[in-house]
């Protein structure tokens, strides 16, 4: 599982259109484009799947080429290799100037599972201990086979002067809150966090731990 609280500026590059819920209630959906540009100079144009409150009246404002600011919930899933980002809102986003910085920033829920390589010990300029470590987490779904398939995402994860380090193992998993950044090198995003809080996850008597290659 990933998700967090963030904020997203960026251009509306798929018009807004109106959608319905199961209980008949009216919400309005479009797209956003995020250019992110990496130490290394490249960029990659990440597209961010908005939905908020509204109908077709409030649809009609949000067309491609419109400068947006939007906060929410934002939920991450892959499919086919494709990494989905997803922000439900509360309120109706903003139109900014164009000249706002386009980014995404906010925080991050993580549960999943410390890759193989494990956990790496560095220090900073002051000689104080960090950590690194990758983790993963899947989704599944249906292709177009008819078979269930699973993908894994995989976070790059910063703990600076780390406090909960008894979990921090090859194949151990954790549930993880931090702040979420993009990452962008050779035109492809990386999702990282630095983290606030690691704690091993617990799992409930029904629930079936992630199983996959680490």
């Amino acid at each position: 599982m990933l998700q967090g609280d963030v904020l997203v500026c960026g251009t509306v590059n798929s018009s807004a259109v109106e959608k319905t819920t199961k209980d008949g209630n009216t919400f309005i959906t479009f797209s956003v484009l995020v250019p992110i540009q990496g130490k290394d100079g490249s960029v990659c144009e990440t597209i961010v799947h908005v939905s908020s409150p509204g109908d077709r009246k409030r649809a009609v404002k949000f067309v491609a080429g419109k400068s947006v600011q939007a906060q929410g919930r934002l939920t991450v899933r892959i499919k086919d290799g494709i990494v989905y980002y997803n922000v439900r809102c509360e309120n109706e986003p903003i139109f900014i100037s164009a000249d706002t910085e386009y980014r995404i920033e906010g925080s991050m829920d993580f549960t999943g599972c410390i890759g193989k390589d494990g956990v790496t010990t560095r220090q900073d300029k002051k000689q104080r201990d960090f950590k690194l470590f990758r983790a993963f987490t899947s989704d599944r779904h249906v292709a177009d086979n008819g078979e269930q398939k699973k993908e894994f995402l995989w976070v790059n994860f910063i703990y600076f002067r780390p406090k909960e380090d008894e979990c921090l193992a090859a194949g151990k998993y954790v549930d993880v809150y931090g702040d979420l950044s993009l990452n962008v090198y050779k035109g492809k995003a990386n999702i990282e966090c630095s983290v606030k809080t690691v704690k091993e996850h617990k799992f409930d008597n029904t629930a079936k731990q992630i199983k996959g290659n680490s």
